[in-house]
């Protein structure tokens, strides 16, 4: 069995919410041994269609299954400002 992170495909599913609905993506990743669900939500006013959350996607998940860029595939925005303010300014 293969214990490293690796989002595969996931799984798309729609959620109602108070005003309208939103997409929830699905998956697993092996963390210190040990098997953990994840999930990630995506706006449905931003991502109108399953289409386009896996649009959205596929850059992350190609980078998580070749197991280059994981720390990258997962920074957030702040993230980003911090490392360009380090490097670059």
């Amino acid at each position: 069995m293969r214990k490293q992170s690796r989002y595969q495909q996931g799984s798309i599913r729609k959620v109602p919410r108070a005003t309208g609905f939103a997409w929830e993506v699905r998956f697993s990743e092996w963390q210190n041994g040990k098997r953990h669900q994840r999930t990630l939500t995506f706006d449905a006013v931003v991502y109108r269609t399953e289409k386009d959350v896996r649009k959205a996607l596929e850059q992350t998940v190609s980078q998580v299954n070749a197991g280059a860029g994981a720390r990258r595939a997962d920074a957030k925005f702040m993230d980003v400002c911090t490392l360009y303010r380090q490097e670059h300014l």
